[in-house]
């Protein structure tokens, strides 16, 4: 694949280009497909593409194919180029440098076990049938593999071999024409050592969503404390990370955060790393804008340790560059039980999943609690729906009551359940 990314980089070069990158992926996907618990498909997709990165005159163009044939590579790195060419001039658009260190990395498994693959999903089935009668499930078992090669004109070249399983399940629960809102979990697996109902929380997911025949609206609005679970914590962490960390909330100058970078800004029981790069953990070695992927603590005790920037954000705030883009996160444990966490609340929420647009600039939020639990006097009581939630996400992470010493892990994230105060909870 060298081949390539050299004759694309020439390409672009000949075609006027100062600097270049190319980056191409050659992948497959083994699927097998199920609809309303019954295996309907079994397939293998085929995912190439180059993306091509040409700098000129300060101009950045960029462009992605999906062909390796010789002609469209050129073709390709003939747009970059010209794109480039016609571009606004930006000092900040860069490609990385050449750094010490291993270029050639092999993660996950090359081949797929094909029978377990099926059989993890059929005894998914199998037990969802005997266990969950009420629940219909649809969704997927996956496996795949990608050969990533990038290089770049001043001199770098990586190449990545990565492979893993993965699964994505969606299920709703059906009785006497009663349904419960649909659910789901994902996760990714260097082995599918465990079965699927032991993965990801997904025995207590479908639980959960048998119980939510049963769910009503809950009348009134108070502020209280809500219990978010790893799934809808890790949602949570993304849309912080999205709103107060990225490049465009720091070039756009939004983020309250801009000039906290070293204080303390969260809760002390937070700490948060994110580790693509970790042994066990279904990441990546190669970060978009050309280097090793590495690991990083984005709290430490709620002390702001690194924004999220590339190269590029990086160039144009004037900040650090990160080791990664804050994906692969997960917020270290505590000491307490997923009881000890509750106990104390007198009336409250345990958040499921929050669906909701885009927070403000300001890190204001409102949603939908969707797969959620009343908790009144220390207990879970009764399922919720219609059942709205808002807050502040600044406030959301300095009020921490407490963080679960049990986790929940996916492949892509471990997140423990996490107590925080001084929501707005809105009932029809």
């Amino acid at each position: 694949m060298y081949e390539l990314t050299s004759r694309a980089i020439g390409g672009m070069a000949v075609s006027g280009a100062q600097k270049a990158q190319a980056r191409v992926r050659c992948g497959e996907t083994r699927e097998i497909n199920i609809q309303e618990n019954k295996i309907t498909l079994m397939r293998t997709l085929y995912n190439t593409s180059a993306t091509l990165t040409a700098i000129a005159g300060g101009g950045k163009g960029s462009l992605t194919v999906n062909s390796l044939s010789s002609r469209d590579i050129d073709e390709a790195a003939k747009d970059a180029a010209l794109s480039a060419l016609s571009s606004r001039s930006d000092d900040a658009n860069d490609i990385s440098p050449v750094e010490p260190g291993e270029d050639s990395f092999d993660h996950g498994p090359a081949e797929c076990d094909n029978e377990l693959l099926y059989n993890r999903l059929a005894e998914f089935l199998d037990e969802a049938r005997a266990d969950y009668p009420e629940i219909l499930a649809e969704g997927s078992v996956s496996f795949t593999t990608s050969d990533i090669y990038l290089e770049n004109s001043n001199g770098v070249r990586l190449r990545s071999r990565e492979g893993h399983y993965a699964f994505s399940l969606g299920f709703t629960a059906r009785s006497g024409g009663r349904s419960s809102s649909m659910n789901g979990a994902g996760g990714l697996s260097l082995d599918l050592g465990l079965p699927l109902m032991e993965q990801a929380g997904l025995r207590e997911l479908v639980a959960q969503s048998v119980r939510e025949l049963d769910a009503a609206p809950l009348p009134g609005k108070f502020t209280g404390d809500i219990i978010l679970s790893p799934p809808c914590l890790d949602d949570f962490l993304s849309m912080y990370a999205s709103t107060f960390l990225s490049d465009s909330a720091l070039i756009a100058g939004t983020s309250p955060l801009k000039d906290k970078l070293g204080q303390k800004v969260a809760s002390e029981a937070l700490t948060v790393v994110s580790e693509p790069a970790a042994p066990g953990v279904c990441g990546y070695r190669i970060t978009a804008d050309g280097y090793r992927a590495k690991d990083i603590t984005i709290f430490g005790g709620g002390v702001l340790n690194t924004f999220l920037l590339s190269l590029y954000g990086s160039k144009k705030t004037g900040f650090p560059r990160a080791g990664n883009i804050g994906d692969y996160a997960r917020v270290l444990p505590g000491t307490l039980t997923r009881g000890e966490l509750m106990e104390s609340v007198e009336r409250g929420l345990l958040v499921g999943r929050f669906s909701g647009g885009n927070p403000a600039e300001n890190g204001d939020f409102s949603g939908v609690a969707k797969n959620s639990f009343l908790i009144e006097r220390g207990a879970v009581s009764r399922p919720v729906c219609e059942t709205m939630v808002s807050g502040n996400l600044l406030s959301l992470f300095s009020s921490v009551q407490g963080v679960s010493s049990c986790v929940i892990s996916n492949g892509m994230y471990g997140q423990p359940w996490l107590r925080v105060s001084g929501v707005t909870i809105s009932g029809a």
